[in-house]
């Protein structure tokens, strides 16, 4: 119970370490994204084309911060054992990791997508049958952050950090490709209303549950290491 008592402090103040640690680069890419938004919505293909490449790469950049300025570089830069030292149990360290990571990642994902709706539901030159692709695809690339966030904490490695970010970097194209080509969600792009179907509704659960998954597993893997140093 004492242990339990005198980490509170200390888990809290891992949290505020982390958060100042990446607080000026999140702000500045979170100003970069609302730019992204206001050049997808000019009347032109090409500025949308341009705003939505800013717009992706903005909220990619701002899982890199958040990952490797409070979790990798913590082990390269040889402070882990610094941190383990204090009154703090694994799980609690791990525990903490996740909120200061999700927690800013979660802020910042939702206001650019709710922007990108506002976006979408106010300008006459973007359909509003965009909006689940739009959903879609920005919690695609909440899935490729939850996992990679997942790999940095479990395996501790510089290395397979880069290699699943890089996966899911290249894959991105990939996966709005093939949305975009279902039928029952790009048939629908370019309506006047955003159509919640079976389809995009299985989807979005399902990426949900990824997330879910990616952090439920994190919190057991941890809590079952006997050496984190």
């Amino acid at each position: 119970m004492n242990k339990q008592v005198s980490a509170r402090p200390v888990f809290w103040q891992l949290v505020r370490k982390d958060w100042y640690l990446v607080a000026w680069p999140l702000v500045a890419l979170l100003l970069a994204g609302l730019a992204s938004i206001v050049v997808l919505s000019i009347n032109h293909w090409m500025t949308f084309l341009v705003g939505s490449i800013l717009l992706i790469s903005v909220v990619v950049l701002i899982g890199v911060v958040l990952v490797f300025g409070s979790v990798v570089n913590e082990r390269s830069q040889k402070t882990l054992a610094l941190v383990m030292s204090l009154p703090i149990t694994a799980v609690q360290y791990t525990a903490a990791k996740l909120v200061s990571n999700v927690g800013v990642f979660t802020l910042a994902w939702l206001v650019l997508l709710g922007s990108t709706v506002v976006a979408i539901l106010t300008r006459d030159n973007l359909p509003d049958g965009l909006i689940p692709f739009a959903v879609i695809v920005l919690g695609q690339l909440y899935v490729a952050y939850a996992i990679t966030v997942a790999v940095a904490l479990i395996s501790e490695s510089e290395l397979w950090t880069i290699v699943v970010f890089s996966a899911f970097n290249i894959s991105i194209s990939i996966f709005m490709n093939l949305m975009g080509r279902l039928s029952e969600i790009g048939s629908h792009m370019e309506g006047p209303v955003p159509v919640w179907n079976a389809t995009a509704l299985g989807i979005i659960a399902v990426e949900w549950l990824i997330v879910a998954g990616a952090v439920a597993v994190t919190l057991w893997v941890q809590s079952r290491k006997t050496d984190f140093l």
